[in-house]
């Protein structure tokens, strides 16, 4: 029971303080989400990009151990997956390694031919290319040196 004098305290927050809390909040995800989605955008890309290279280096390894001339990197029909890596030895080529699309914005593209070979020292041709794309640009390129070595380049240029 209350008596005169008292205080009527009220546990809890406004209606006011509540409103201004969920517009900080707006504004905070409002602002987070842009850059979130240009992250994962990104990722995807160093991802599709490593996964190519590794089936890159896998040819150029695979054709160096067994000494074989003619290991070939071949890109898929649905945008350039999967990569693959056949041995030129058996007839057909057998498939001996083989990378899968990450995430459906990705896609690869050779520039110029579009032929990757490695020689049993593990040599390549001249300096291939090969693009990476996310989301319809280009982000990335993998270059192949014609000793062999490949490795990734941010940026189009030339693709």
């Amino acid at each position: 029971m209350m008596t005169a004098g008292q205080a009527n305290k009220t546990l809890g927050f406004t209606l006011i303080e509540l409103l201004v809390s969920l517009a900080v909040l707006v504004v905070i995800v409002t602002l987070a989400v842009p850059s979130y989605q240009g992250m994962a955008e990104r990722e995807r890309g160093v991802t599709a990009a490593n996964n190519a290279l590794s089936a890159i280096r896998h040819a150029r390894s695979f054709a160096i151990t067994h000494r074989v001339d003619g290991v070939s990197v071949q890109l898929g029909g649905d945008q350039g997956w999967p990569v693959t890596v056949s041995d030129p030895r058996e007839d057909p080529p057998e498939e001996i390694f083989r990378r899968e699309r990450n995430h459906g914005s990705t896609s690869l593209a050779w520039v110029g031919d579009g032929n990757l070979e490695f020689g049993i020292l593990g040599r390549a041709g001249d300096g291939d290319e090969l693009c990476v794309s996310v989301g319809g640009s280009v982000r990335y390129k993998v270059t192949i040196q014609s000793s062999g070595r490949a490795s990734i380049e941010e940026g189009s240029d030339g693709c």
